[in-house]
């Protein structure tokens, strides 16, 4: 990693002046450079490399702790080739596809410096993005930085994750932005009319998704922590029902969670009342995503209701409550009836069966 560094430093002074030239006027920086030379070619690839080394170096603050460094700078570096190649395939196919003229030396000479800018541009934002997640929801953003797993449900309701993931959009628009702007260049080089560079832009747009997507879906299988296995044993519908009465009244009380293979669940608790001539109903309800540690049961609550259904006064409500997360300690217990699931939380302890098939 030393030597990387101190050859980056002795190549700065000229990327600079590269860099430069080629965000003030990149169809001249172009124009300049021989582009059937060998020379050209090696420039332009140093050029290339720099840009994603330095992007490496930049975002090393943000790799997890428990991640070792000369490794996530092979991965980095295969995802950064991977991304390069994409790019130069999909610039190909979009200009191929309209009669395009430059040849394979001279397209990856211009794609190594218009791409170097590229990966600049979207770091910034991706430092500004995880700058701002960092500062807003340091909990889950440490979470993550120090290799666990943050649960996705946790994430969709943190602010400062979905501000993360808009400023990074706005990142992919800039970076398309600087693409639209050099691409006139492309078109000079190419040889081909307004018309056709036009169309050529529009079948990149277009097949430009794909190759994005496979490069996050690359980046999350290199860098996502693995969720916990959700346990069988609690997978399926439980239930618990109690009822009471009095003279005319009566309470009729029912508690259920479901539970899939991945955690997800959905809870339900109901009570209603009757005073002989009509009922009250109140129930209150979630869906999420459980994980458990050890004997703890987390519910990362997704959305939270209760409803009133009063049919003493023919009136109906439903409000959302907060979607504050709610851990219970958790038990499977065996009774002369089967297997029971013990929950001891906010309402005591409450142990539900197996739901009747």
């Amino acid at each position: 990693m030393k030597d990387l560094i101190d050859k980056l430093i002795a190549a700065i002074p000229v990327f600079v002046r590269q860099l430069v030239d080629l965000l003030r006027t990149p169809r001249e920086f172009i124009e300049k450079i021989d582009l059937d030379s060998d020379a050209a070619l090696k420039e332009a690839l140093t050029f290339l490399a720099i840009s994603f080394a330095l992007a490496f170096i930049a975002t090393i603050p943000m790799l997890p702790n428990n991640q070792n460094k000369e490794i996530a700078f092979g991965v980095s570096a295969v995802m950064a080739a991977v991304s390069y190649a994409m790019s130069l395939a999909l610039l190909l196919v979009s200009w191929k596809m309209v009669g395009g003229k430059l040849t394979f030396r001279k397209f990856i000479t211009v794609t190594s410096y218009f791409t170097g800018v590229s990966s600049l541009l979207f770091l910034i934002f991706t430092l500004l993005g995880f700058g701002i997640f960092n500062g807003w929801d340091e909990e889950i953003a440490q979470l993550i930085h120090n290799g666990g797993y943050a649960d996705p449900v946790d994430l969709m309701k943190s602010t400062g994750y979905k501000v993360m993931w808009a400023v990074m959009g706005l990142g992919f628009i800039v970076t398309f932005i600087w693409i639209f702007h050099v691409w006139r260049t492309y078109r000079e080089l190419n040889q081909v009319s307004r018309l056709r560079s036009a169309i050529a832009f529009l079948i990149f747009v277009l097949l430009s998704p794909l190759a994005i997507g496979l490069q996050f879906v690359m980046a999350s299988s290199f860098s996502a922590a693995a969720p916990p296995a959700f346990p069988a044993e609690l997978v399926g519908q439980w239930e618990l029902t109690r009822d009471s009465r009095s003279s005319d009244s009566g309470v009729h009380n029912a508690m259920m969670f479901n539970f899939d293979p991945k955690g997800y669940y959905v809870n339900l608790i109901t009570k209603a009342t009757t005073n002989g001539k009509c009922y009250v109903m109140l129930s209150d309800g979630s869906y999420g995503h459980a994980t458990v540690s050890g004997s703890n049961l987390t519910l990362h609550v997704e959305k939270h209701t209760q409803a009133t259904d009063d049919k003493c006064n023919n009136t109906k409500s439903e409000f959302g409550k907060d979607t504050i997360n709610e851990v219970y300690q958790y038990a499977i217990r065996q009774n002369p009836d089967g297997q029971q699931l013990c929950l001891t939380g906010k309402l005591g302890e409450a142990c539900m069966s197996p739901a009747k098939k």
